[in-house]
């Protein structure tokens, strides 16, 4: 029931159910569940008008580009003049109707034979829109779209390894991906789980006109072994900080990433004695080499604030980020830096600042990542992270407003009753100064 429900829930709502949710906080879990379950079913249908289609109505038509497709051979199917391609064409954003893509789609609004609007989705999120004006012209604009979010629950049971287990529950590599992240500082998953061992998730899938496009965030995880439970909730702070904590509010997260590229292979380790591969002399590599394919983007480890950014010899282009903790964290040999960054400009964790390259002393395209604590060189893969930080003590309350519906899901039992319980919680629902 409650795996229907959410299914047809629009993720505009979340924050009405919170709200809701609120108002019960000192009630039982099970009463929270079904305040959610009986509230949800009140915006089932909500949802569903939110995601109808507009090529559903009469005026509007869609048509999708195949190979060899020109803006002409599209609207030469509707029967426009085509005068009304020329006149698309003067408009600002008639770039991107030159050279337009299989597969992406035009959605176009036509009365009496006279475009009024046409739409080109470039992503199922992000369209141009070509709008008809009284001066007899298009005026163009972009339009970015939050996509309709549903909240999916999933369960299964462990009978031999993470990625096996939830492949047979029918969920995808990137969920269990994200999955094994969130707990990764936690528990060992490759080594601590048995079989009877067992995994609730509360996710997000993204929908576009009625199609699912993709699943969103994991909102909450829990893993229930024989000697312990761990639950994760992503919860984003007064400041706009989002990050997983445990149940008591402490982040679940290292605040610095060991891998900051989506690397190929380690093609130098940390070592004190290493022949340099292009001055053939014996000398510390005191790094670790991520080698990967040309301008893969490179992210900032943890927050930080850049103190050189440019070229030096050796690293080629450089950037150097100083972290609290007095951290230091060394990207070498990019190939181009994100534009905007400067000195004395401040990244955030997982912030994209630069792409890989070979630019100094490089053989080949790879990352050279150095972490320094006080200005000593530590191995990026061993050294001994700090923490994220924990919820901030005047904002508990608030966390755990949030978390306490999202833990009554995780732990739902459909095997319960629901008529007497529904019942008496209607009587709540409706007597809110109980």
């Amino acid at each position: 029931m409650l795996k229907n429900i959410i299914n047809n829930m629009n993720g505009s709502h979340l924050s009405l159910l919170l709200s809701a949710a609120h108002k019960i906080q000192k009630k039982s879990f099970l009463i929270t569940t079904l305040f959610l379950l009986l509230f949800i079913n009140s915006l089932t249908i909500q949802a569903i008008r939110s995601n109808i289609d507009l090529n559903l109505e009469p005026n509007w038509k869609t048509l999708s580009v195949k190979s060899q497709d020109t803006l002409v051979d599209l609207l030469k199917k509707t029967g426009l003049p085509s005068k009304t391609t020329m006149d698309l064409l003067q408009s600002p954003h008639a770039k991107q109707l030159v050279h337009i893509t299989p597969g992406t789609e035009f959605l176009l609004h036509i009365e009496d034979n006279q475009l009024k609007e046409l739409r080109y989705y470039v992503t199922p999120f992000r369209y141009t829109a070509f709008k008809y004006t009284t001066e007899n012209r298009f005026h163009s604009y972009e339009v970015i779209l939050q996509p309709d979010i549903c909240y999916q629950r999933a369960s299964f049971t462990i009978k031999d390894s993470l990625f096996s287990s939830g492949k047979r529950a029918h969920l995808p590599d990137k969920l269990l991906l994200k999955l094994a992240d969130i707990f990764n500082y936690t528990i060992d998953l490759s080594y601590a789980l048995r079989a009877g061992d067992h995994i609730n998730l509360l996710y997000e899938e993204y929908f576009s006109k009625n199609k699912k496009i993709s699943n969103g965030h994991i909102l909450a995880a829990q893993l229930i072994t024989r000697h312990k439970t761990f639950n994760a909730f992503r919860y984003t702070d007064k400041k706009g900080s989002t990050r997983y904590y445990n149940l008591n509010g402490a982040s679940l997260e290292q605040s610095f990433m060991r891998y900051p590229v989506e690397f190929t292979y380690i093609s130098s380790g940390f070592t004190h004695k290493r022949k340099h591969p292009i001055h053939g002399v014996i000398k510390p590599h005191r790094a670790i080499d991520y080698a990967a394919p040309m301008n893969t983007p490179i992210k900032a480890s943890s927050d930080g604030v850049i103190s050189f950014l440019g070229v030096q010899k050796g690293y080629g282009k450089v950037i150097f980020i100083k972290h609290r903790h007095k951290i230091t964290t060394i990207y070498a040999h990019l190939n181009r830096f994100t534009p905007h960054l400067k000195e004395g400009g401040i990244v955030k964790g997982g912030e994209v600042i630069g792409f890989v390259g070979m630019t100094g002393d490089a053989t080949g395209p790879h990352l050279h990542y150095e972490f320094r604590i006080n200005g000593i060189h530590q191995n990026p893969l061993t050294v001994k992270l700090p923490r994220g930080t924990s919820i901030a003590s005047h904002e508990m309350n608030r966390f755990h407003q949030y978390t306490q519906p999202l833990l009554a899901q995780l732990t739902y039992n459909p095997t319960q009753s629901l008529v007497t319980a529904s019942d008496y919680l209607l009587y709540y629902a409706s007597n809110p100064q109980l």
